[in-house]
């Protein structure tokens, strides 16, 4: 939906309330072109309103109205200010008609300050013939008002002066200005704009005024006019209404002259930003015809071409000529859409040949410029070189594809099992990621004299035949096997008769003869060929070299875990002795033991119980650490366990202890160490406690999970410290305040209860009094059957 102009839709209907009888009406456009006049006008001008639409006002005038004046300087007046764009609040004008008529007007012009009409012009010829004018207010065409259209020219004659500088100008309109009042030698101007001051004969006194300097309605300076004769008089005893207007109108003139220099300036600054982004513009800016006839080429041209622009000018050489001639059917396409697509851009990146035959990458943005119709007219673009961005991104990338491959070879060293299947996956990965044709991995023999062929791929049989086993103090193989150096035999690098015989007898021209290092020792060496290159770039060889490091990682990692297996046997070898053998001795010891108890009276005794005491604590050391080894090395295999079975189990085996129990139904989720936690906690609240300790014990409902039961274990002994109470089952942590320092017992508890996926701590028998007596709570998943399970219930 659009809004029509009312303007030009209708100029008549527009205008027509202008119209009144005895006045001559017209009305310029923005153009200062007439769009509409009234019959009375064209009666004044004796033409016709079809002849003046249209045309020009000044022409209007000087050729309808200037030769009917009967004053040559109020026709000067007149067409000045209507070129100038000044408003004339009155001028009088003796007229001659076309019928030899005198007849006296009043011409005055108006610009339109509000839309729709903002910028257009209203010319009004007045018909005062026979009246009388009142001498009270200026005369209208009177010497005053001529005098102030004079100035007004003068000052619209400054303005048009090219290339007159702002300050010299302001200068210059200060001096003028006073010639258009009735005493100009009694008149002062002032001119401020923009910081500065500009007088002529100023000073200040109360016969003054002043108007601001406005552009787009902002103050940006003003003009002050002083009445210099003594005494001073008001100002609205000096200056009347059209000497106050013709200020008005020099403000107005000079606000548009600021305006105009301040586009003026920012074009200037717009044009040089663009002359100095030509002139330090790295690339190439350019514009073509669309049948690429250049119209500018500027920048960096002969940098990146070697050709100046003015052979691109010349037709002497085309651009398309340069380009690489695997990049042309591509920029021949784009070419296409731009001369036949409206608004068609591109990007792209290319190579170019340079005169002197070396190639560039460049990148060149590229657009149409179309003309009203959609059609291509022109073809602009910029060009910027960027080969090193190119080769940097191209470093990237390599760099990238290595850490890839290498990645790859890391997990195959990683996740390999054996030594040999490192060796083999490793050499195989290599051979594909590379493209190598032929490989074998060699390792040394224990006494270091001899490299043995462990893996290889696509070797021929001659070549094993004779080299299954190297010599490694024979050269070529001392660099790699003894000194550890790279070694890389090239058909392009001429080698010599023995390194000639090994390309031979592989069957390749180029071969890589890595050594595979285990902490900075030389254990074997990767041998790769190619049967298609001449040589092995730096890239190339660097990243062999990193595998070869990388395999000789997995090489140690290999042999620290066979050292290590083999440590771990050697360790379970010893735990057996002492869980078995040395268990046996102590249960030989603890028979003599009773035996010398028997036999022995009073102090000795006692000896033999203290030393029976020993050998029990002893074997209880044993019994832990054989199940600590179980529990690391076995993995749980849990089932139905009935728990109060458990618990009579060990009460049986300490049938002198007082301790409490009812039984429960309850069945857990255990394995046969289940006992181990029952042990240690009724043997520690007994250690503890003493002959009189009573120890308590019940299976109760968890409130806060269901299917699960809490088992508490109590005892009326010396309880244990509140700052204990976080570390007490951590390995070799003790919390009561004595004892014989295994710190074991209640480590091992915890770390069964953890495996039966339970959790366990310790509060006060009663809360707030450690010292009478602990209460070990420990959770344990309890059994739900649902009326067909089978379990194997656990039996002592």
């Amino acid at each position: 939906m659009s809004v029509t102009d009312p303007v030009s839709a209708h100029p008549e209907r527009a205008f027509q309330i202008l119209d009144e009888p005895g006045v001559g009406v017209l009305v310029l456009d923005r153009d200062m072109q007439v769009t509409w006049v009234n019959a009375y006008v064209a009666d004044i001008l004796s033409t016709s309103e079809e002849e003046i639409l249209g045309c020009d006002a000044p022409l209007v005038l000087d050729t309808h109205l200037v030769p009917l004046l009967r004053e040559h300087e109020s026709a000067r007046g007149l067409l000045a200010a209507v070129r100038d764009g000044i408003e004339v609040p009155g001028l009088e004008l003796p007229v001659q008609n076309a019928r030899g008529e005198e007849q006296r007007f009043v011409y005055s012009s108006q610009k339109i300050e509000q839309e729709p009409f903002m910028g257009m012009w209203v010319l009004r010829m007045r018909d005062v013939t026979g009246r009388k004018v009142d001498n009270a207010s200026p005369l209208p065409g009177g010497c005053e008002d001529q005098r102030g259209v004079r100035a007004l020219h003068r000052i619209s004659r400054l303005i048009d002066t090219p290339g007159i500088p702002p300050a010299e100008l302001f200068c210059e309109v200060a001096r003028v200005l006073p010639s258009g009042f009735p005493h100009p030698k009694r008149m002062g101007v002032r001119i401020t704009h923009d910081g500065a001051v500009y007088t002529h004969r100023y000073r200040e006194t109360p016969g003054k005024i002043t108007v601001d300097i406005r552009v787009n309605r902002r103050r940006v300076g003003s003009i002050e006019v002083a009445y210099l004769s003594e005494p001073s008089p008001r100002p609205e005893d000096v200056f009347n209404a059209g000497e106050q207007y013709l200020l008005q109108v020099a403000a107005d003139m000079l606000g548009r002259t600021i305006r105009r220099m301040n586009e003026v300036s920012q074009i200037r600054e717009s044009e040089e930003r663009y002359r100095s982004f030509v002139q330090n513009f790295q690339g190439i800016a350019y514009q073509t015809r669309v049948d690429s006839e250049p119209v500018f080429f500027h920048g960096a041209v002969e940098a990146i071409t070697g050709y100046t622009a003015g052979e691109f000018l010349t037709g002497t050489v085309r651009w398309d000529a340069i380009v690489h001639p695997d990049d042309r059917p591509r920029l021949q396409e784009s070419a296409a859409r731009l001369q036949a697509v409206t608004g068609f851009s591109t990007d792209q990146v290319y190579r170019v040949v340079r005169k002197d035959g070396t190639t560039r990458w460049v990148r060149e943005f590229v657009q149409n410029i179309c003309n009203e119709d959609g059609t291509p007219v022109l073809i602009q673009g910029t060009i910027q070189d960027v080969t090193s961005r190119k080769r940097t991104n191209e470093g990237l990338l390599s760099a990238n594809r290595q850490l890839q491959i290498l990645n790859q070879i890391m997990g195959v060293s990683a996740s390999s099992l054996s030594l040999d299947e490192l060796l083999e996956t490793s050499l195989s990965k290599t051979l594909d990621l590379l493209v190598f044709d032929v490989g074998l991995t060699y390792l040394l023999n224990p006494e270091r004299t001899l490299a043995l062929t462990r893996c290889h791929h696509a070797v021929p049989k001659r070549y094993l035949s004779r080299n299954r086993a190297i010599k490694v103090h024979h050269w070529p193989w001392n660099f790699v096997f003894i000194a550890g150096q790279p070694r890389y035999i090239e058909m392009r690098s001429k080698p010599g008769t023995v390194e000639e015989e090994i390309l031979a007898s592989l069957g390749v021209s180029a071969l890589a003869c890595i050594p595979i290092l285990a902490e900075s020792v030389v254990v074997g060496a990767l041998f790769v060929g190619s049967k298609g290159r001449q040589g092995l770039e730096d890239e190339e060889r660097h990243l062999l070299e990193a595998i070869g490091r990388e395999i000789g990682s997995g090489v140690l990692r290999s042999m620290l875990h066979k050292r290590l297996e083999a440590a771990h046997r050697e360790t379970n070898l010893y735990l057996d002795i002492m869980t078995h053998d040395i268990k046996n001795a102590g249960n030989v010891a603890s028979l003599y033991c009773d035996l010398l108890i028997d036999m022995l009276e009073e102090d000795a005794a006692e000896y033999a119980k203290k030393l029976r005491e020993s050998v029990r604590k002893s074997t209880g050391i044993l019994q832990n650490v054989a199940t600590i080894r179980r529990i690391h090395l076995e993995p749980p295999d849990l089932k139905p366990v009935h728990l109060s079975h458990v618990i009579r189990a060990e009460l049986d085996r300490i049938p002198e202890a007082d301790v409490s129990f009812e039984d429960s139904t309850a069945e857990v989720q255990a394995d046969d160490l289940l006992p181990e936690i029952f042990t240690n906690l009724i043997d520690n609240a007994i250690k503890f406690g003493g002959p009189d300790a009573r120890v308590m014990i019940r299976v109760e409902d968890c409130p806060d999970d269901d299917h699960t039961v809490v088992v508490t274990v109590e005892d009326t002994g010396p309880g244990i410290p509140d700052g204990a109470k976080e570390t007490i089952f951590r390995r070799f942590q003790q919390g009561r305040s004595q004892g014989y320092g295994e710190g074991l017992g209640l480590y091992i508890v915890g770390t069964l209860v953890t495996r039966y996926g339970g959790r366990i701590w310790v509060e006060d028998r009663v809360s707030g009094r450690p010292d009478l007596g602990a209460a070990f709570r420990f959770t344990l998943r309890e059994v739900v059957h649902t009326g067909t399970d089978e379990y194997d219930e656990y039996e002592e």
